[in-house]
Parts: structure tokens; sequence; C-alpha cells
């Protein structure tokens, strides 16, 4: 959260009934609403992200976690210690 703000971003939570949670949602200026999905574990399903995304109709997915660099199927990882790249433009 911090790396985000710190970079000028304003981040929102969503949730439905605890059973669906995104940890962040952002608005890009050229994208609209994208969720943020935060893993620290080795599990790295994004169940909620990708029902945020199909019901929102989001480009993309913005996934935070132990894995490298990376973009697939919608989904752009970044690893943890990079979040401070991720920005609304």
């Amino acid at each position: 959260m911090k790396q985000l703000i710190s970079n000028n971003i304003h981040p929102y939570y969503w949730g439905i009934q605890s059973t669906h949670e995104v940890e962040f949602v952002i608005r890009s200026k050229t994208d609209g609403v994208i969720p943020i999905d935060v893993k620290s574990g080795k599990n790295t399903r994004s169940t909620s992200a990708k029902s945020f995304r199909q019901k929102y109709n989001s480009k993309y997915i913005i996934k935070a976690s132990t894995k490298n660099f990376g973009k697939e199927n919608g989904i752009v990882n970044i690893p943890l210690y990079a979040a401070c790249l991720i920005n609304e433009d």
C-alpha cells in the first residue's frame, strides 16, 4: 500500500460479502479499472480478481507476488519488491 501511495496512486478495496475480495483497485487513465491482487504465499491463484475482471470488464489483472515479471492470459505478474513500479498510466 505504501509503495502505491508513494507513486501517487490512490488504491481502493473491493469485496462482496467476504466471498470475493481484491486487495486493491486502481483507475488507470488508459485502461479503466484494474484489480491488484497481492499474494505472498506459493498459491497465487486469483479467483477473486478474475471475478472482478469479468464483472467490470477490466483489460487485465495486476498480481503482485513472489513470481518474476511476466504476462499471461490477462494477468500481469509483478514481484512484490517491484510494486512501486505500478502506476495509473
